[in-house]
């Protein structure tokens, strides 16, 4: 039977993980034989937390309760430190964690970017604008709003400098004049 098919009564009850009782264990020593069948119903309890059946028949995708099944392998691990299944349980657990911690932060990061450069714009400040959306794209070259408020804020200093130009122009005719 797969993982999370409900063919243990450990799997069934999966909202309520086996307290690991570790007294009077030395570290690194081999896990009596209690011990070694606790593991397993950990073993059953963190397949079920790190896996949730796919959309397919027999298919599974890692998308369930990542930090109970960490938790619990890092746990057990400190029981029988040897026992392959939960060191792989456990970094698979660390390696999506990880992930899904990553791609937070970035998201985090372009929504202050985007803020940014929309305040920027609404006070006037092209250049600032630019720098955080041409940042911001560099993170995701198909956001299609940073895209949008770059042309804007980039048409937005193309007339401030044909502004500064034609005053520049005056500016030098006036000198002219009024040296002539």
């Amino acid at each position: 039977r797969g993982w999370n098919s409900g063919s243990c009564a450990r799997c069934r009850r999966r909202s309520q993980w086996l307290p690991l009782l570790g007294s009077g264990l030395a570290v690194g020593s081999p896990p009596p034989t209690w011990i070694r069948r606790r593991i397993v119903g950990v073993l059953c309890n963190a397949r079920n937390a790190l896996y949730v059946l796919g959309p397919g028949p027999g298919e599974l995708s890692a998308g369930g309760d990542l930090a109970t099944c960490y938790s619990v392998c890092s746990e057990a691990l400190q029981l029988d430190s040897s026992n392959a299944e939960l060191i792989e349980l456990r970094d698979k657990a660390f390696q999506v964690l990880e992930s899904r911690r990553r791609e937070e932060e970035l998201r985090s990061l372009m929504q202050r970017l985007l803020a940014a450069a929309k305040d920027s714009l609404q006070r006037g400040r092209f250049r600032a604008a630019q720098r955080d959306l041409t940042a911001l794209l560099e993170l995701d070259a198909d956001h299609a709003e940073a895209c949008r408020l770059l042309a804007e804020a980039e048409s937005q200093l193309a007339l401030a400098r044909q502004k500064n130009f034609r005053l520049a122009k005056l500016a030098a005719v006036a000198v002219l004049t009024v040296s002539v």
